[in-house]
């Protein structure tokens, strides 16, 4: 094993963001075997609130099974399991958006979860880029999302301890965007700042890690604004569009007095092909196969000797080319394809624990 480097007190993780729901073709059981076989210790399942509360206070039985199985056998196999909650039912949620105008809501969502997975989930992120109008509630963004944000997240907090004293709490990764505009977006380092300003700095009683999303767009790990090394074209005037956003989140925390741990509940490069670009994320056809995987081998290599603040790294995402069709965002991704064999990205990553 690998001695720390300096400045580091505390391991890297690694894990992958799957799609663990489905067990048709051996899906569930085909991503449990490939995340163990890369040596990764963690594995996340997004799940959709809306599917399993489809009337107020009563849970869907057949959509839980499919919850209850995934955490039980990825738990089984020995794995830590990162459960990351996302769109309100219907009845809940504010106009033009999925989150609860009901914090409360939320909180009896968590605290049932961390009751019936305790021992089995050790961690739950408690919303999903919160800074995306969709995401938020339509005009959200422009009216006091400090004080309504913090309202939820206490209770969620809350509600996870009351279910399991023990799981860590992960502060809703923001997405890395430099929109300006408060009716679709606000960039995540403003949002940030803004939030521990705003609430006096109560945020920080409210999370035990803090989640970030950052993405590599088309470039290597180590490019920022004015340094770019690879071709391609767009996606490169802004340092949200680079890897190491993190680091001025980061910057932030430290700011208001937080030094909490940052977990990466989201991370990656997209692949796609280049005459067919997927509409809004047209980077992805920058990218080879072979160039995302040195991407991911440098930026392992850079969190491990650069960045001891960094506790897990769970990279998106592991089996959505067999999930959705290429014309979805989500497959130019993943790291396995709709065939069962494994991309250059996979081969690297399962190396890095060699």
């Amino acid at each position: 094993m690998r001695a720390l480097p300096a400045g580091r007190s505390f391991r890297l993780e690694y894990g992958f963001q799957a799609h663990l729901l489905d067990t048709r073709f051996g899906r569930r059981a085909n991503a449990i075997r490939l995340t163990q076989e890369a040596g990764f210790t963690w594995i996340k399942q997004q799940v959709r609130w809306s599917q399993i509360e489809k009337e107020a206070g009563v849970y869907d039985s057949q959509e839980m099974s499919y919850l209850d199985g995934s955490v039980n056998d990825a738990s089984a196999a020995g794995l830590k399991v990162l459960l990351s909650i996302v769109s309100s039912p219907d009845f809940y949620a504010v106009p033009g958006g999925h989150s609860p105008a009901d914090p409360s809501k939320l909180g009896d969502f968590f605290r049932f979860l961390a009751s019936r997975y305790q021992g089995k989930v050790q961690a739950f992120e408690t919303w999903n880029e919160q800074n995306l109008a969709g995401e938020w509630g339509q005009g959200r963004l422009c009216g006091n999302f400090p004080a309504e944000f913090l309202a939820l997240q206490k209770a969620a907090y809350e509600g996870v301890k009351a279910g399991n004293p023990q799981a860590v709490v992960v502060f809703p990764a923001l997405t890395p965007t430099g929109h300006g505009d408060c009716n679709a977006a606000l960039d995540d380092v403003v949002y940030l700042d803004r939030l521990y300003q705003e609430t006096g700095g109560q945020i920080r009683n409210y999370f035990d890690v803090m989640g970030a999303h950052p993405s590599g767009y088309n470039s290597p790990p180590g490019d920022g604004v004015g340094r770019s090394t690879a071709p391609g074209a767009g996606f490169r005037n802004h340092p949200s569009f680079f890897f190491l956003r993190f680091t001025q989140l980061r910057e932030v925390m430290l700011k208001h007095g937080d030094d909490k741990p940052m977990w990466f509940t989201e991370f990656g490069w997209s692949v796609c092909d280049p005459n067919n670009r997927v509409p809004h994320y047209e980077y992805c056809g920058d990218n080879s196969e072979e160039e995302r995987a040195a991407y991911f081998d440098q930026a392992f290599r850079m969190l491990w000797e650069q960045y001891p603040y960094v506790q897990v790294a769970i990279v998106w995402n592991l089996n959505f080319r067999d999930i959705v069709p290429a014309t979805d965002e989500k497959y130019g991704f993943g790291l396995v394809n709709n065939d069962g064999s494994t991309t250059p990205a996979y081969e690297v990553l399962k190396a890095q624990l060699k």
